[in-house]
This record gives C-alpha cells, structure tokens and sequence, in this order.
C-alpha cells in the first residue's frame, strides 16, 4: 500500500518513534512523514490518527 502510516521505533540511547510513510514499491525505503521524535507509543499512534484525518479532510 503506497502511502500507508508506519510508526518505526528507533533507538539511540534512548527509544523513540518516527512517523514514515511506506513507498509501495519493493526495495524503495519509506519516506520519513515528519522530524518529530515521540517518546511515548501512545503519543505516535495519536499523531497517525491526526495525519489519517487531515488525509481524509483533504480529499
């Protein structure tokens, strides 16, 4: 699914997560959504929630 909301959990001394939005494509790398860093799953899952709404709001 092009375009589809992925959380993608990273770690670099401390764990964070990063909103990217998958290609699509096989072999293409997601494209990161935005450059906030949310600490808490609960925080990233609303920020996809929010962006699938403006998504819908738009089209």
């Amino acid at each position: 699914m092009a375009d589809k909301y992925v959380i993608m959990r990273l770690k670099d001394g401390e764990e964070y997560y990063r909103i990217m939005a998958v290609s699509g494509v096989r072999g293409l790398p997601p494209r990161v959504v935005d450059d906030r860093e949310y600490y808490d799953l609960n925080d990233a899952y609303h920020a996809v929630f929010i962006l699938r709404i403006n998504d819908l709001m738009e089209s």
